[in-house]
C-alpha cells in the first residue's frame, strides 16, 4: 500500500503563519485545503513553542 498526501503550499504556509502567531487551530479558512492548513498549523505552533520545524517536501 502506497499512501501519498498532497500539500497545498499556500494553505500550508497560511496554517504555519497562524500557528506561529498563536492563533487558534480552528476554523480553517474556507478557501484553503484543511489538511494542508492543519499540517502547517501544527508545524508553526511547534516552532512558536521552541521546537525546530521542517518544510518537509515543500520548498
Amino acid at each position: 500500500m502506497n499512501v501519498k498526501a498532497r500539500i497545498d503550499p499556500s494553505a500550508w504556509q497560511a496554517g504555519f503563519d497562524a500557528g506561529e502567531a498563536g492563533h487558534p487551530m480552528t476554523p480553517c479558512p474556507q478557501n484553503l485545503d484543511p489538511f494542508s492548513y492543519f499540517s502547517g498549523w501544527i508545524e508553526g505552533d511547534a516552532k512558536r513553542q521552541g521546537f525546530e520545524h521542517s518544510l518537509g517536501g515543500a520548498a
